[in-house]
């Protein structure tokens, strides 16, 4: 099931999720994709989403969290789940945290991994991004 067509446009998720069995929105950081996850947790009953603008989703990205977390709502409302728990690294921490507070009924449980509250940039990377995006984008 490599695209899914949300409200919010299509999503690509590798769908390893197995019957009766809780399952869990794998949440990549910022220019990352599904295979950030390594296969042993991607075969979990677990979704390993890209995000807009990231791996296989189409897009171009968000510039906020909530936007990335209401696409995240649209795909669990396109497939049909209630509740799910969330597992999310880096920027994908901070999507996964912006989804539980937004959506609390949505969620089953929790995980961030090497995340924050906050995600601050380092000053040199922004301006990096505007002097030469092309190098920075290579470097991610």
């Amino acid at each position: 099931m490599p695209h899914i067509e949300t409200t919010h446009g299509k999503l690509w998720a590798a769908d390893h999720r197995q019957p009766g069995q809780a399952p869990v929105l794998l949440i990549h950081g910022a220019g990352g994709s599904h295979l950030d996850w390594g296969m042993p947790i991607r075969k979990l009953s677990a979704l390993a989403v890209d995000l807009n603008g990231h791996g296989r989703s189409s897009g171009e990205g968000h510039l906020t969290l909530a936007d990335h977390a209401a696409d995240l709502v649209a795909l669990l409302d396109a497939l049909d789940i209630e509740q799910i728990a969330l597992v999310g690294h880096s920027m994908g921490g901070g999507i996964a945290l912006t989804l539980a507070l937004a959506y609390p009924e949505r969620v089953a449980r929790l995980v961030l991994v090497s995340t924050g509250a906050r995600l601050k940039v380092h000053p040199d990377l922004l301006g990096s991004i505007e002097s030469d995006p092309s190098a920075v984008a290579d470097r991610l």
